[in-house]
């Protein structure tokens, strides 16, 4: 069967091609299936993940379990110790963390016993030395990081900085442009953390097809293009 067409029931409780249930049975809670084809599920035993055809990839339960990525899996044990298992639902390495995420472009963030944050590789090695107040999921080939300091900014795989800038907050990239603030508020940058433009919102989403949804400092809506041009006032659109 190819997992690509099970789908989680609207009570997350089983699955269902074509709305024919699977399985014979309802669980307490159910994930969707990723690649390679497995999912997260619960029952009166715990958490564990499951194959295509209904059965458990292994015997060991946990507290909780989520969804496979770049055939990974975060756990929980009954400690509270998060870490990652392999797609043979074998522990990959014997650091436990406070809270770990999903691996995105081959690395993983991860919350160590002192409250900091740092990326893994998929052996659970370290991908650099520094450690920050938090770290957020690789994008684009960055992930955006906050420093000991409070200031934010983007770094590379390796640890390096993308472009040495630092801001109050940044966000991902996407197709090379990223949301970031300063005193002033919310503007986008390239990966130079060049800024687009000089005006500055109280809210910038990132660009769709060449264009952004801000929110002006007086509050208003707008659709800007990428060089910070206003096109529309978004309530024009339903006048």
């Amino acid at each position: 069967m190819n997992w690509k067409e099970i789908k989680v029931t609207s009570d997350e409780r089983g699955f269902h091609v074509n709305q024919q249930a699977l399985f014979n049975k309802q669980f307490q809670h159910v994930m969707k299936f990723h690649e390679p084809g497995i999912a997260p599920v619960c029952d009166e035993s715990g958490w564990y993940h499951i194959l295509t055809d209904g059965s458990a990839l292994y015997q060991q339960r946990y507290k909780r379990a989520y969804g496979y990525y770049f055939n990974r899996a975060s756990v929980v044990d009954d400690n509270e110790n998060y870490f990652h298992i392999s797609e043979n639902g074998e522990r990959v390495y014997q650091e436990s963390y406070q809270w770990t995420g999903n691996f995105q472009e081959n690395l993983c963030t991860v919350r160590n016993d002192r409250g900091l944050y740092h990326h893994i590789n998929p052996d659970g090695t370290k991908a650099y030395e520094e450690e920050y107040r938090y770290a957020g999921d690789f994008r684009e080939e960055s992930a955006c990081v906050m420093m000991t300091n409070g200031l934010s900014t983007h770094i590379k795989a390796n640890g390096e900085l993308l472009h040495g800038r630092f801001f109050a907050d940044v966000g991902v990239y996407h197709k090379g442009i990223a949301t970031a603030k300063d005193q002033g508020g919310w503007f986008h940058i390239d990966r130079n953390g060049d800024p687009q433009y000089e005006d500055r919102f109280a809210m910038a989403e990132p660009y769709y097809n060449g264009t952004a949804l801000v929110v002006g400092l007086d509050g208003g809506r707008v659709l800007i293009d990428g060089v910070g041009l206003k096109i529309v006032t978004v309530m024009d659109m339903v006048k």
